[in-house]
């Protein structure tokens, strides 16, 4: 069994700055068109950030726990965080990023955890191979 962590903190202002400058290239960028699409459902400005924020937080956490971080050819858009009904996310890699990575064989478990403040946002990400 092989534990592999990541975790990320990132300021709020930040990104709110860089995504009231570069609207959709920005999100293009950082987002699957999944979750630009769930954002397009939200008509508070202020959950659009959080979501956006928690997403991008989310994403370098899981880079760091693949181990390899935004290198290697690994993109924002090959991990999608989800939510359910009770807005709590889930991570998804492509499929061509998980056997690169992981194998083709090999079962993963994985688990996200995101925190919203004010000021920051954290988020955790943990992968068990099987």
């Amino acid at each position: 069994m092989t534990f592999k962590q990541g975790i990320d903190i990132v300021e709020n202002k930040r990104i709110e700055r860089i995504y009231t400058k570069y609207k959709n290239v920005f999100l293009s960028k950082i987002l699957t068109e999944n979750e630009i699409n769930d954002l397009k459902k939200i008509s508070s400005q202020s959950v659009v950030i959080r979501k956006i924020t928690s997403r991008f937080s989310a994403k370098e956490a899981a880079a760091k726990a693949i181990g390899t971080g935004f290198r290697e050819g690994l993109k924002f858009t090959d991990i999608e965080i989800k939510y359910d009904n009770l807005e709590k996310p889930r991570l998804k890699l492509k499929e061509k990023v998980f056997n690169r990575i992981f194998g083709k064989n090999q079962k993963i478990l994985s688990s996200v955890s995101i925190s919203n403040e004010r000021t920051y946002t954290i988020a955790i990400v943990t992968f068990i191979s099987l």
